[in-house]
């Protein structure tokens, strides 16, 4: 059983209050001179939550040379490994 939904490009009357109310929420905001400014725009002027996370973050090394030399040695191994026994 399924409820086919016809979207007729109207809005309901509730998405309408709810627009109503963003554009008269972002219309305050826009007409603060910079004395009202919210505590969230204060206490996070760069928006981010986390900064303090990335301030202290060190960039990882990548894998040097002489492991992935041995990585691809030890899977050469095996596979001569698993070839001779198979050879047998």
């Amino acid at each position: 059983m399924a409820i086919i939904m016809k979207d007729q490009g109207q809005r309901s009357e509730l998405q309408e209050r709810i627009a109503a109310e963003l554009r008269e929420k972002m219309a305050r905001q826009g007409s603060d001179d910079g004395e009202n400014k919210s505590k969230l725009v204060e206490e996070l002027p760069d928006h981010v939550e986390d900064s303090a996370y990335a301030q202290s973050y060190k960039k990882s090394k990548p894998i040097p040379r002489q492991v992935w030399i041995l990585i691809v040695s030890v899977v050469a191994v095996a596979v001569c490994g698993v070839v001779i026994a198979l050879a047998k």
